[in-house]
């Protein structure tokens, strides 16, 4: 907000300063030039005399010189008129310069809605205001996810009004694949490609959104723009790691530790990104029977075991949505693993582990406490919203926790 009060205080500047000076007129009349003014005067005086000389030697009578002395002074007068009567007050004019200033701030905050930028200047400052939330601890999650909500709305008025800018529909993806709504996010991702189809990296993020939506499978739509990242850009680590899963998920171990050991091999040892893609290589490693000495270490992998319940009284339709999913304790409100399943399952045991992760450097095996959230939601979208259903559990510190964790969704959202 403070950008538009500077702005607005400065058009209201401009428009007093117009206005004061059209009201109150300055008339200054030394202004006005006098060199031919003093130069006419001259002539005048010089003429005068001459026509007294004619006079006295008796060229012309008494009333020829007044006659021509009378046509000078007139001829004078019209050449050298009153310079204050050269500027009357033109009524009319005034106002209309009035109303030019008064109306052209609101013209042009029209012009400025209807291009959108006033959109542009919300975005950022929702962005702005989401990234306050985010830095603040504990994060206030209603807050933040009502900003998010704005961004969301925000953004796809953008993407509408701008349609061949991939800048909001990469941004909406993005968005909805922090929030979990995989779907959506695909759907953005493909917008994205079309209209950058030679972009590796984003036809990379647009096979991952494809696979988390398919409930972690390598479809023939995942495997197809996967392959396509590949082909832009070889050592995408995203892709790599899609096209060792798809390998995995076809049977095709060795292949699938490939891939997986050329994503490995561009990692720094401390990298969070690095246990997932050992903990596949290792598993790949027992299905083919190749363990031993030769077999990377794994370093610790960790799961959480949640019993999801529905409370008793909580009627909902059973094909709603429920999103389970576990985030850092006072931290990031972006879930570190998440499923999606229907009342109807309810109730139902989950195990979140690193591969429900949404990236690489957020999962479970990284984190220390976190916090396990379910969700029933009737719009569809992860985000929570008046009349939800949920329930939490935390802190709850992931290396330490045994057992299953009891989890009933009985709260509802204001």
């Amino acid at each position: 907000m403070t950008l538009w009060i500077f702005c607005t205080l400065l058009a209201v500047a401009a428009v007093v300063t117009v206005l004061w000076r059209v009201i109150f007129p300055a008339r200054d009349l030394t202004a006005f030039p006098t060199s031919d003014l003093e130069a006419n005067r001259e002539l005048l005086i010089e003429e005068t005399a001459t026509l007294a000389e004619l006079l006295a030697r008796g060229e012309i009578t008494e009333q020829q010189h007044q006659d021509m002395l009378l046509e000078k002074q007139r001829q004078f007068l019209a050449d050298n008129p009153d310079p204050r009567q050269q500027m009357p007050l033109d009524t009319s004019g005034r106002w209309a310069i009035v109303t030019f200033a008064l109306l052209a701030p609101v013209v042009a905050f029209a012009i400025y809605a209807s291009i959108g930028a006033t959109g542009k200047l919300r975005l950022s400052e929702l962005i702005a205001d989401r990234n306050e939330v985010l830095s603040s601890s504990p994060v206030n999650r209603a807050e933040y996810e009502n900003l998010n909500n704005q961004i969301l709305d925000t953004l796809n008025v953008l993407a509408e009004r701008h349609h061949e800018d991939p800048l909001y529909p990469v941004l909406l993806a993005r968005l909805y694949l922090e929030e979990g709504a995989y779907a959506e996010a695909a759907t953005q991702y493909t917008k994205v490609v079309s209209l950058l189809p030679d972009d590796g990296e984003f036809r990379a993020e647009l096979a991952q959104a494809l696979f988390l939506a398919a409930d972690n499978r390598a479809t023939a739509a995942v495997r197809r723009e996967t392959e396509n990242a590949l082909r832009l850009s070889p050592r995408n680590q995203t892709a790599l790691g899609l096209m060792g899963i798809s390998q995995f998920q076809a049977g095709e171990y060795q292949a699938a530790i490939n891939y997986w050991q050329l994503a490995l091999a561009q990692l720094p040892q401390d990298a969070p990104s690095r246990v997932p893609l050992m903990a596949g290589i290792a598993t790949a490693q027992k299905r083919l029977g190749k363990e031993g000495e030769n077999a990377p270490i794994e370093r610790d992998q960790h799961a959480l075991s949640i019993d999801v319940s529905l409370a008793e009284g909580i009627e909902v339709e059973p094909e709603v949505a429920v999103f389970i999913y576990a985030r850092a304790w006072q931290g990031s409100p972006m879930p570190l693993a998440v499923k999606r399943v229907t009342v109807a399952d309810l109730p139902l045991q989950v195990v979140l582990d690193d591969s429900m992760a949404m990236t690489p450097e957020a999962t479970l095996s990284s984190a220390g406490q976190v916090e396990v959230v379910a969700r029933v939601s009737l719009s569809g979208q992860p985000a929570a919203a008046s009349g939800d259903y949920q329930g939490s559990v935390g802190p709850v510190d992931v290396a330490k926790v045994e057992g299953p964790l009891l989890l009933s969704i009985d709260e509802k959202v204001p």
